[in-house]
């Protein structure tokens, strides 16, 4: 029986919402599409510093606008900062319209989307 992997499932469901590939262990990028490369990291907890920034750039932003922060460290190049957007407000922007828990096991929901009622 194999062991359930939170990170693998993450990567299928991103590669999914945005109609990419999940490479897994072949090396280079967790998820590629043709217009895009993405690393997943899956993680217990985020900073409540850093989700509540992007609460606060939902709030803030217009019905088209996308709602972006932008995180940057003392002396850092602009070019260098990082750019973290709320991956429903990505997919509503960019992607191809699929939910990517429309599939999801009882046991993916309850790890990927703890929020949401079964």
């Amino acid at each position: 029986m194999s062991t359930y992997r939170p990170f693998k499932h993450l990567e299928r469901r991103v590669a999914r919402a945005l109609g990419g590939r999940r490479h897994g262990h072949l090396g280079g990028a967790d998820v590629t599409g043709d217009w895009f490369s993405a690393e997943c990291k899956y993680r217990k907890s985020v900073p409540a510093w850093l989700t509540n920034a992007v609460d606060q750039a939902r709030r803030n932003a217009g019905s088209t606008q996308l709602p972006v922060v932008i995180v940057a460290t003392h002396g850092q190049r602009l070019q260098d900062a990082l750019v973290v957007v709320r991956f429903s407000d990505f997919v509503d922007h960019y992607g191809d319209g699929v939910d990517a828990l429309d599939d999801a096991t009882d046991e993916e929901r309850r790890i990927l989307a703890p929020d949401m009622e079964g």
